[in-house]
């Protein structure tokens, strides 16, 4: 009887470490299979809004948690002294370019001149070629052909001091041109300011981290206002094991469930960090010392998924994320 008993606990037992044995065989098989992890945090594109003018808040259209679509106004500034410098530079332009008109008038004006000047010359110098001839036959005294040389040598100094005014007024056009250039670009840039006075959402969103901002705050260039998160870029950062990457492949689909609800988001692995977690600490991992102590590192996981207006994401969002395997 006492043999037959331990027969059959020894039958139970070596049944037991079977069943345990096959169980825990089974267990790591799946965990290799399908690596997953409590290490995950929900992610999302953040675009910070800031004032590109400096100015007053005249009115802020939305309010934390709203949601905005791309283009939507978010808010105006109404820009120090911007009215009063948009109208002085369009002054300023549209003077200058009166003085470039102004100074093509006196072009045209001298171009005809020194068209005189050149027929003037030329009868001159006619003039003197044919007095020539007239005083070396005896004709006429030497007095009125020495006019006539006198007379001519006024008309070429003439032409040439019209020739130096004429490349004064281009000169002086030239220089024109380039201020006329100078104060356009000044008037694009406070039609640009004015323009940008007015925010427009940049993404499709939800406004976070508004704070205290009101209307008739004064506000600065470069100021960090709030903030929009993209709800066209969800993602999961997942910090796996360095033993559990082997496993993983950029492509592989994967399931998250968030903490907060009990719902399975579908995703799909799009990148896997080349750097621990660790790489980048404060602290450093590794000691000469005697007293090291061996830690598996994690390496982040970025997983991408989509959001469900059903179960909203939210950022920093605890979740666990597992991993499917290869078909």
């Amino acid at each position: 009887m006492i043999f037959r008993n331990r027969i059959k606990y020894f039958v139970l037992g070596g049944a037991l470490c079977l069943i345990v044995t096959y169980s825990l065989a089974v267990f790591f098989h799946y965990k290799r299979l399908y690596p997953s992890t409590n290490n995950a945090y929900v992610n999302a594109g953040i675009v910070n809004v800031t004032s590109e003018v400096n100015g007053y808040i005249e009115s802020l259209v939305v309010s934390d948690g709203v949601k905005v679509s791309e283009g939507d106004l978010l808010f105006t500034i109404r820009p120090d002294k911007l009215n009063y410098y948009l109208e002085e530079a369009n002054n300023n332009y549209l003077g200058q370019i009166s003085q470039v008109k102004k100074i093509d008038s006196q072009i045209f004006a001298q171009k005809a001149q020194i068209i005189k000047d050149r027929a003037t010359y030329k009868f001159t110098l006619d003039k003197v070629k044919r007095y020539k001839l007239l005083f070396d036959n005896e004709t006429i005294s030497e007095q009125s052909y020495q006019n006539s040389i006198v007379e001519n040598e006024g008309a070429r100094t003439q032409l040439d001091i019209d020739n130096r005014l004429l490349q004064q007024y281009i000169d002086e056009k030239n220089s024109a041109i380039q201020k006329q250039k100078a104060l356009y670009s000044q008037v694009k840039i406070n039609n640009s300011t004015l323009n940008q006075s007015k925010y427009t959402a940049p993404v499709n969103g939800y406004i976070v981290d508004l704070g205290t901002l009101n209307s008739g705050e004064y506000v600065t260039t470069g100021k960090p206002l709030f903030s929009i998160v993209n709800d066209n870029n969800w993602w999961v950062d997942a910090n796996f094991k360095e033993d559990q990457l082997n496993s993983i492949r950029i492509g592989q689909k994967a399931e998250i469930e968030l903490d907060m609800y009990k719902h399975i988001y579908s995703g799909q692995v799009v990148s896997i960090s080349y750097a621990s977690g660790s790489t980048f600490a404060i602290l450093p991992t590794q000691n000469a010392t005697g007293n090291w102590i061996k830690v598996p590192q994690r390496f982040t996981v970025k997983i991408k998924l989509n959001n469900d207006l059903n179960f909203p994401l939210r950022v920093g969002a605890s979740s666990k994320v597992t991993v499917l395997p290869e078909k």
